[in-house]
């Protein structure tokens, strides 16, 4: 899937309404709850690195 198209959907399903996710069909539902969850690992992927970088610096300060 194209990436543009990953994030529109995304930024469909991100949208408070939640429950507006019942108008849509069964397989555009799976589509956006699948680009939620690339989201939601993509995020705690970025959160990740940058707590472990944070980590690395302070260990190379003391050092």
């Amino acid at each position: 899937m194209a990436s543009g198209k990953i994030t529109g959907f995304t930024g469909e399903v991100d949208a408070p309404d939640a429950p507006g996710l019942r108008d849509y069909g069964l397989v555009k539902q799976l589509a956006l709850l699948v680009c939620l969850v690339r989201k939601a690992r993509m995020r705690a992927r970025d959160a990740l690195t940058t707590m472990f970088c944070k980590r690395v610096a302070l260990q190379v300060k003391r050092v």
